[in-house]
């Protein structure tokens, strides 16, 4: 009998079976062996509106060897109780949604007991909402037309506990410590140089 395994699983034939080893006996053993391997991964927890969206970056996340999906929320007033059940390395959440924008709900995680470090995934302008989520506590924010690797890449940018920005937005922030009132230039927002 044929049965399905989650991708990266062991097989019940990895796993040492004295004989006389019952079928559930078996599934016990397997599952003790998932979870050792599961906790060595980072832990997400994606917050998403849009199920397709979120389906998408759960399946990206899983595909990866040092990373699992931990648990998913899909509104603001879902998330506090996710974060506390799944407790996440990372929240890896949108912006905007249908009961509210996350201002307030970034600053509740970070200034709360847990504190997972708080990724921005959103189809928000940057240029408009980066400082302000990173304001609110957030240690990044990647723009949903991003590709894929650059997603990851934040991910494990502020696993490592420091800020994640696109180059452009990196860019514009220096910039403005730097000289005060001065604007980037298209050269400078697609170089992420500082002239």
């Amino acid at each position: 009998m044929a049965s399905a395994r989650p991708i990266g699983s062991t097989s019940v034939n990895e796993i040492a079976n004295p004989a006389g080893l019952a079928d559930s006996e078996k599934e016990a053993a397997l599952r003790g062996k998932q979870q050792i391997h599961e906790s060595s991964k980072a832990r997400i927890l994606v917050v998403e509106d849009n199920a397709f969206v979120r389906e998408s970056v759960v399946s990206v996340i899983d595909g990866q060897p040092d990373l699992v999906c931990c648990g998913e929320a899909d509104s603001i007033g879902s998330t506090p109780g996710a974060v506390a059940k799944c407790k996440p390395d990372v929240v890896l959440m949108d912006l905007r949604f249908k009961d509210g924008e996350a201002f307030g709900l970034i600053n509740t995680l970070a200034l709360g007991q847990s504190k997972p470090a708080i990724l921005i995934l959103s189809q928000c302008d940057e240029v408009l909402y980066a400082e302000r989520a990173l304001q609110a506590g957030a240690r990044g924010y990647v723009m949903k037309a991003e590709a894929v690797e650059e997603l990851l890449i934040a991910i494990r940018t502020v696993l490592r506990g420091r800020v994640y920005l696109s180059p452009a937005m990196s860019t514009r922030l220096v910039q403005r410590v730097l000289k005060p009132g001065a604007k980037t230039t298209e050269h400078e927002k697609s170089s992420g140089k500082i002239s």
